[in-house]
Parts: structure tokens; C-alpha cells; sequence
């Protein structure tokens, strides 16, 4: 059974939180995490990590491939938005914000697992993160060819 606000749509995901015990927390819940399941390598993509603050104040969200962190956004720096530079990872910046990531292409380096975290400021310090698996399917060189024989 998935925890409140998360669902299994046949990739991999997780959705983690510590959150109040009694479950009477009024505080961050995750909704959603919108990741392509697949696609052809070149295509570009949104990543969408979709929560709610209730009455905690967003400190930072941070994305991951593979664990390795590539974007975050943090609303009390300047700019809020930051990108570090990972293998396939293409994020365009200024498109990028506290929701959503813009990938202007992929290759086969983009496939892998993308996560997102989400995290508040004092006095709760809750977080949340989930991850799906993004494949990458490359595209033949040419256009297949069929070669008929006939044996006589």
C-alpha cells in the first residue's frame, strides 16, 4: 500500500516523509512526481514534482539522477535556481523553478533514476522525496532495410 498522496504507476517509485505520527499533520505532503516513463533520445522533457506546504515554508528542492544531485532550487538564494553539471542532464535553467525541471534534450546518458526531494524550513524540517525511472531509446542510424532471396 503507497503512503498518502503517492502512487505506483508501474516504474519505480518511493515516496518517504516524516511527517507527524498522529496523522494530523497540517504540514508538507507530496502529491505527485511527473517523469516520462520513456523516450526517443533528442526529445526534450519536463520533470514534475508536485507538493503541498500546508503551513511549512519550503526551504529547498533538490533533483537527482542516480542519486547524484543536478538541480535545486532554493527561494532565499540568488538566483533561487542552481544547476550542476551531470552526464545527459541538460536542464534549462531559466524554464526550471521549485516544480518543474526542463530538459531541452536527452541522449542516451539522460536514461537513469530522477528524483525529487522536498524539503521545509524550521520549525518542522520535514522532508519528502520520490524517484521514477526515465528510459532513453535511441533511434536507428537508417530506416531498416528487407532482403528477400528466392532459392531456386
Amino acid at each position: 500500500m503507497s503512503p498518502e498522496g503517492c502512487e505506483n504507476d508501474r516504474a519505480t517509485f518511493r515516496c518517504s516523509g516524516l511527517a507527524s505520527r498522529q496523522g494530523l499533520s497540517t504540514g508538507l505532503k507530496f502529491v505527485q512526481l511527473d517523469i516520462p516513463g520513456a523516450l526517443h533520445s533528442g526529445e526534450s522533457t519536463w520533470l514534475k514534482c508536485q507538493y503541498e506546504l500546508g503551513e511549512d515554508e519550503l526551504y529547498s528542492v533538490k533533483w537527482y539522477k542516480n542519486n547524484v544531485e543536478f538541480f535545486r532550487y532554493l527561494p532565499s538564494d540568488m538566483p533561487a535556481g542552481q544547476n550542476y553539471e551531470l552526464l545527459g542532464v541538460y536542464v534549462d535553467l531559466p524554464r526550471s523553478n521549485a516544480t518543474h525541471v526542463y530538459l531541452y534534450k536527452t541522449d542516451l546518458n539522460t536514461e537513469g533514476t530522477y528524483g525529487c526531494e522536498v524539503s521545509t524550513e524550521a520549525p518542522s524540517f520535514r522532508t519528502v522525496k520520490a524517484d521514477k525511472e526515465l528510459r532513453i531509446y535511441g533511434k536507428p542510424k537508417q530506416n531498416p532495410s528487407l532482403i528477400v532471396r528466392n532459392h531456386e
